[in-house]
Formats: C-alpha cells, structure tokens, sequence
C-alpha cells in the first residue's frame, strides 16, 4: 500500500488538503498523535516517552537502557500494522 505524507506549515490548510486528498484516493489518514497513543496503549509505555524517543534529546542513560530505540521499534510495529488494516480494504 503506498503512503503519502503531508507536512504543513501556517496557513496552509493542511488539514483540509490531507482531508480531501484522502477522500478522493479512499485513504485513511494516521497522524502521529494517533500511532502514539495506539503503541502507548499496546505497549504499557507513557505517551511521554514515545514523545521523547521521537523529538526529544537522547539520555544519558540511553546507552544502558535503549528505551529510544524500543519506543520507536513499538512505533515501527504500531505504523506498520496501519498499513496492514490498509491493505486489506
């Protein structure tokens, strides 16, 4: 299934363009906050730290624990069961 990812900026509508584009091409549209929450749930890991693991500086501490590198093979899984449900509409 392919993927089409829409950044946008101020005053862009960027929304409505990701809105439009997915109607017309019967795409459902995953947003970041959504894979997010799914591996936080899935996983028993706080929001938080998948935010961290994501934008945030590494730890310290990073080196022992690997958590950056779990929290986004989690969103890895969580992403990529997203386009299984849509490969098989």
């Amino acid at each position: 299934m392919p993927a089409i990812t829409i950044f946008g900026g101020i005053y862009c509508h960027g929304d409505e363009v990701a809105r439009v584009v997915a109607e017309a091409l019967q795409y459902e549209i995953v947003r970041d906050r959504d894979l997010i929450f799914e591996a936080s749930k899935r996983y028993n890991v706080a929001e938080e730290k998948f935010l961290k693991a994501v934008v945030g500086k590494t730890s310290v501490f990073n080196k022992f624990t690997r958590e950056r590198e779990r929290c986004i093979a989690y969103l890895q899984c969580v992403l990529a069961d997203a386009f299984k449900r849509g490969m098989r509409r």
